[in-house]
């Protein structure tokens, strides 16, 4: 870019944060010209995310020396990092800093402080939170209900469900598998293997891994099958090094992994971009636990590699397992090829994907996009051509928000009933994005 601005330097941070390479990211943060607020709770909230509470108060420390002042996201980021020590003296420190900075009446800080409470199991403290915030929000109410199911207070879980003004999705989810958990914990199944794996799989499938996790330890005799479980839901939420970490765990303790552990550990890799560790773990799984890849196999490697820029040896692979591979390697590879710009190999992969599947639409769309961000029109042109000779049609896109528990559909070419509005805040959104960016340029220094 010839000019860099605060915006361009905090997309690329949060780039790098997000696909978890927090090396290139700190170092994008230690060449800002002008470290704004943003840029420190992007870098925060991101190891927040991945368990790094040390990592986060010495940001933190940071922070406050310097002339950025922390803000709501700052200590929404910090409490989070600190539910996960078990220890509270972090976490009951950082409450204190926001008393004292004024920001204990922002309903977003008070909802991240009662999670933390409630994560820590402190009823008293949770209740006395709950009970300061003047008007709780869908998620005050639903942490509530978390926390009074976390202890087994399933009477008062009930209770706060039935005062709640709205119930979404969260909150019924909630509701439904702390009792499914209470139950039968009190009944003493919690720690056979086939319920625990039921209950760790349906918090895991939820989102909440913590449960997902307690539900996990609370198993006297782990089957291959729950630590699979396990480590998918590690995997599948962006717990790349927990769900390594399980699969060390698993190995130490005797158990050989199968097929699937494999496919989880590959995932894990691939997206939090551990292209080496990905690599050892392939070759481990064919030369020390003499298992034969099969196509989701490849096709996790393939896209470990496509996501790393490794297109050479991502097409290598393909062409090894040629007998073994499925579209599924060939869309990741081809994805690849128009991330990076290699149009001569994507073209290729194109080409056979097309051959592949000629009724499908995602081979055409795919090699016309690519073509059409390499201002290659005349080719993209022949392939939308090739498509209307097949008879083949592009399914429209479409996306779904849940607004006031009501579900919007947006379906591309189709006028939605308030458009008109919608088309007004965006154009206001617009302006005050403009406005924004222009006063940062004239804030940065020339």
């Amino acid at each position: 870019m010839e000019q860099r601005n605060e915006v361009s330097w905090c997309a690329l941070l949060f780039a790098y944060v997000k696909f978890g390479d927090f090396e290139s990211g700190c170092r994008v943060f230690d060449d800002m010209p002008n470290q704004i607020e943003v840029a420190w709770n992007i870098l925060m909230a991101g190891f927040s995310r991945c368990g790094q509470t040390e990592m986060c108060m010495n940001l933190f420390k940071k922070m406050k020396a310097s002339t950025c002042s922390p803000d709501v996201w700052t200590y929404t980021a910090l409490m989070s990092a600190c539910s996960e020590l078990a220890e509270p003296f972090h976490g009951r420190a950082v409450h204190a800093c926001i008393v004292r900075s004024g920001w204990s009446s922002a309903v977003a800080v008070k909802n991240s402080v009662l999670s933390y409470y409630a994560k820590l199991s402190c009823h008293e403290d949770a209740i006395k939170i709950f009970e300061s915030i003047s008007s709780p929000t869908q998620v005050s109410w639903n942490t509530m209900i978390d926390a009074h199911m976390k202890m087994g207070l399933v009477h008062e879980a009930l209770v706060v469900f039935q005062l709640a003004p709205e119930k979404n999705m969260v909150s019924w989810t909630a509701m439904i598998t702390g009792m499914a958990h209470c139950c039968v914990v009190r009944l003493g199944f919690h720690s056979y293997a086939y319920v625990g794996n039921g209950l760790l799989n349906m918090y895991a499938k939820c989102g909440n891994l913590e449960e997902s996790f307690r539900a996990f330890t609370d198993i006297s005799d782990k089957d291959l099958v729950s630590w699979n479980a396990m480590l998918f839901g590690f995997g599948l939420h962006g717990c790349a090094v927990k769900a390594l970490k399980i699969y060390d765990d698993m190995v130490t303790s005797g158990l050989k992994p199968d097929r699937v552990t494999f496919i989880g550990l590959l995932m894990a890799c691939s997206h939090s971009g551990q292209i080496e560790r990905g690599q050892e773990l392939f070759k481990s799984m064919v030369l020390v636990h003499e298992l034969t890849p099969e196509a989701d196999h490849v096709a996790c490697m393939v896209d470990l590699l496509g996501r790393g820029g490794h297109l050479r040896q991502a097409s290598e692979l393909i062409e090894e397992y040629s007998k073994t591979i499925t579209i599924t390697s060939l869309e990741a590879l081809l994805g690849a090829c128009a991330a990076h710009g290699d149009v001569r190999l994507g073209a290729k992969v194109g080409e056979n994907l097309i051959l592949m599947q000629p009724e499908k639409e995602v081979g055409y769309m795919m090699l016309s996009n690519m073509y059409c961000e390499s201002g290659k029109w005349k080719e993209a042109e022949k392939i939308r051509k090739a498509m209307r000779e097949q008879g083949v049609k592009k399914k429209p896109g479409c996306s779904w928000v849940e607004v006031g528990n009501r579900v919007m559909m947006f379906v591309a070419g189709c006028r939605h009933l308030q458009m008109k509005a919608l088309s007004q805040l965006y154009e206001e959104w617009k302006v005050a994005t403009l406005k924004r960016s222009q006063a940062w340029e004239r804030r940065a220094p020339k």
